[in-house]
C-alpha cells in the first residue's frame, strides 16, 4: 500500500513523467478547447431539418386514452374487493381491520380462512373472529 501512495506522490510532483497512452492521461481530448465534436448540435430555437416530429395528440385523443380500462386487478385486490362486498365494508376498511387482527394475534394474513367469520389459528387455538364487529366469536 505504501508503494501505491509513493507512486501517486511521485506523479504529483513530476507530472511530465506520467505514463502516456493514446487517448488517455494528458493525451486525452477531454476538457481541451477546440477539439469538440459539434456535428450533433443545433442552434437554439431552430428545428433540425430532416427529422420528422410527431404531431401533438388532440384533446379527443387524450380523452380516449384516459377512458381506456385500467390494468387488471391482481389476486390480492380481487380478494379484498370480494371480502369488502361479503362483509359490507369498504376495501380500505377491510384491509385495515385484517391488518389490525393480524398484528393483535401475531399471525400472517395468509393464515386467514374467510367464511362468515374469519377463522385462523393463533398460539395453538382456532379462533373465529367477526370482522364486522371486531370481536372474537365463541364457538
Amino acid at each position: 500500500m505504501s508503494d501505491f501512495f509513493a507512486t501517486i506522490k511521485y506523479y504529483i510532483e513530476n507530472p511530465s513523467e506520467l505514463p502516456k497512452k493514446e487517448g488517455w492521461g494528458s493525451d486525452s481530448d477531454h476538457g481541451k478547447q477546440g477539439n469538440k465534436d459539434i456535428s450533433n448540435t443545433y442552434q437554439p430555437g431552430v428545428e433540425p431539418v430532416g427529422e420528422a416530429k410527431e404531431p401533438s395528440p388532440t384533446k379527443e385523443e387524450l380523452l380516449d386514452e384516459e377512458e381506456k380500462p385500467e390494468v387488471e386487478e391482481d389476486g390480492y385486490d380481487k380478494l379484498m374487493s370480494t371480502l369488502a362486498q361479503q362483509y359490507g365494508l369498504e376495501v380500505k376498511e377491510v384491509q385495515s381491520r385484517l391488518a389490525n387482527i393480524a398484528l393483535t394475534y401475531g399471525i400472517s394474513l395468509e393464515s386467514f380462512d374467510y367464511k362468515d367469520t374469519i377463522i385462523f389459528t393463533a398460539n395453538g387455538r382456532t379462533i373465529h373472529y367477526d370482522i364486522r364487529n371486531m370481536k372474537e366469536v365463541i364457538s
